[in-house]
């Protein structure tokens, strides 16, 4: 089945882009490319999630759902 969705998920995403602001919700956009991930968020929630995951998680061990860092 998913052989038939992603195309017919990629072709509306392409039909809607006129209308989109070029970012996604975070619940629809699940990715470990965190260029991918950064286009989820405004500036500003972007800082504050990337600042949670540095103070919390420091080392990196979380390696569930999509984590928050500042792309260098």
């Amino acid at each position: 089945m998913i052989d038939a969705v992603v195309p017919h998920a990629e072709a509306l995403g392409r039909a809607m882009a006129p209308w989109t602001n070029g970012h996604a919700l975070p619940n629809f956009a699940p990715s470990v490319d965190p260029e991918k991930i950064a286009r989820t968020y405004d500036e500003d929630t972007a800082h504050w999630l990337s600042a949670l995951a540095n103070t919390h998680d420091p080392q990196g061990v979380l390696a569930v759902g999509q984590v928050m860092r500042r792309i260098s």
